[in-house]
């Protein structure tokens, strides 16, 4: 019956997969690991297939380590005070010991506390995608106890992996959270060797390595993951980490058609190994360089912004996380296309987002297309609305300088870029205003943040065509115009090269002479 459960879970037939499973779980001669094995085929299904079924999966979970002798507060306060609680113990206890002493642990022989640490690594997935951060938490706070308490054995990566993100959160330190990263991955070379885990990957690719490392560097490691996790049949990592890597893509600067066709395979791909939720996240990157690709240069119109949010929303409006996604790449095309009045509207809706993108590397882009929007909009605004404009746009700046000056190099451009616009609504002199613009896009460039280059040099023609310096305002439209195109939005291009074609030309005939 075991195995037929198993079988049915695999071919999605969840009428036949919990008929079997009842089976098994109520004869009461079977042994605990072999109720486990029911369990594990049913989370399987709920995994790779079901859209929306993240809560049921949870109950599924707690049912599981409850029958295993692992419970948890039923009381949401007293969960977050049992959070905070372990933080707070880890705070202290982890920085006295090394990532060798924590990769030298003894092998775990207890076999229920493999399986209560294989059921909490699920539940901890399951819980942050139905938005139970606290639960969460937990999971990952009592995944590294065991670790520490009984030793390691093949996923104990998983624990500390997924403890980083919450050190990010709770104690804004990302030094602090690379060395639990890096505990991770002595963890991860002890049990696993050389050889790539996708779950590792998706962990150190979304949430660890952009905060420390180039995108360059987290972009090879979602990869790895990919493939190994196609290659081992760990899909839904392996989706996870396509995924993660095609956003990570999106916001570093490839060339945004060559990602649609990449998109396009991924999704295709996908579908056809039914891989279910994670898939929402693949279609929301096709579909935001699907609305770049398609933008109207006649009009200067996004006539199907919205498009993004209308028909995805349905799928994902249960899922704080995915949700929290939905608005990050809402907020870039706002951005990209220069519709900072939505952009600014969507950023006081929803809010930061850091609470439910924890330390996934979203966060960097979404903080910084809301602080843009928001300074953008002050400067056309007046009173009290430019007052809580900037105010609002402060609190965001903060968080992303606070950041950089931990040496996260990927938001160093985009602090630059914003010190540019802040100036700017300030009123600050001109000379140091362009400067501080020069700077921006000196440091986008270097980065390779195509499409950032293109909208610095866009901001930067506005402001000194607003001060009536027209051959310099038509020498940044012209880098403007030429950026855009290199990054794949050419209709961007086309209208901004249309609309300040008489600028062009003045800065044109100023080179010429």
């Amino acid at each position: 019956f075991s195995i037929a459960c198993e079988a049915e879970a695999a071919q999605m037939n969840e009428e036949m997969m919990k008929e079997y499973g009842a089976e098994v779980l109520k004869q009461e001669n079977v042994s605990i690991f072999d109720k486990m094995r029911i369990y594990r085929a049913e989370l399987s299904f709920l995994g790779l297939g079901q859209q929306g079924r993240a809560v049921e999966a949870v109950e599924l979970c707690l049912g599981a380590l409850k029958q295993l002798g692992c419970s948890f507060p039923k009381v949401e306060f007293m969960r977050s005070i049992s959070l905070v609680s372990n933080l707070m113990k880890h705070k202290r206890e982890l920085p006295k010991r090394n990532a060798m002493e924590v990769g030298s642990l003894p092998i775990m022989t207890d076999r229920r506390m493999k399986e209560i640490d294989g059921i909490l690594n699920e539940m901890g997935i399951y819980a942050y995608v139905a938005g139970y951060t606290t639960l969460s938490g937990l999971c990952t706070m009592k995944q590294t106890e065991i670790t520490l308490k009984h030793g390691v054995h093949e996923r104990s990566f998983d624990g500390f992996s997924s403890l980083a993100p919450f050190f990010f959160v709770a104690f804004g330190d990302l030094q602090a959270t690379d060395r639990i990263a890096k505990y991770a991955r002595f963890l991860k070379e002890r049990t696993c060797g050389d050889r790539c885990v996708s779950g590792f990957s998706m962990m150190q690719g979304s949430f660890s390595l952009p905060w420390t490392h180039p995108w360059p560097v987290t972009l090879r490691e979602l990869l790895e993951g990919y493939e190994s996790g196609m290659r081992d049949g760990q899909l839904r990592d392996a989706i996870y980490c396509v995924s993660s890597y095609c956003s990570a893509a999106f916001f570093s600067g490839m060339r945004v058609d060559t990602l649609k066709s990449d998109t396009d395979i991924y999704v295709r791909h996908t579908s056809e190994l039914n891989a279910g939720y994670p898939l929402h996240f693949l279609i929301m990157i096709q579909r935001a360089c699907e609305l770049i690709v398609s933008f109207d240069s006649r009009t200067g119109s996004l006539e199907s912004a919205h498009t993004l949010v209308k028909e995805l929303e349905s799928h994902v409006k249960q899922d704080d996380y995915m949700m929290a996604m939905l608005n990050t790449f809402q907020g870039a095309i706002h951005y990209l296309c220069s519709d900072y009045e939505k952009g600014s509207a969507l950023a006081q809706d929803v809010g930061i987002l850091l609470d439910k993108l924890l330390s996934h590397s979203a966060n960097m882009p979404s903080l910084y297309h809301q602080c843009f929007a928001l300074y953008s909009s002050a400067q056309n605004a007046k009173g009290l609305k430019r007052r809580k404009l900037k105010r609002l746009g402060l609190k965001r700046h903060k968080i992303l300088k606070a950041w950089a000056k931990q040496s996260c190099v990927n938001v160093v451009h985009y602090v630059a870029i914003l010190d540019a616009e802040l100036a700017a609504l300030k009123g600050v002199k001109k000379a140091k205003v362009e400067e501080l613009y020069q700077k921006a896009t000196m440091l986008a460039t270097r980065g390779g943040f195509v499409q950032d280059v293109a909208v610095a040099n866009e901001r930067f023609g506005y402001y000194m065509e607003r001060r009536g310096e027209k051959v310099e305002a038509g020498r940044r439209f012209e880098q403007a115009v030429q950026y855009f195109d290199e990054w794949g939005f050419v209709q961007k291009a086309v209208l901004l090269s249309r609309e300040k074609e008489e600028l062009i030309a003045a800065w044109a005939i100023a080179r010429g002479s």
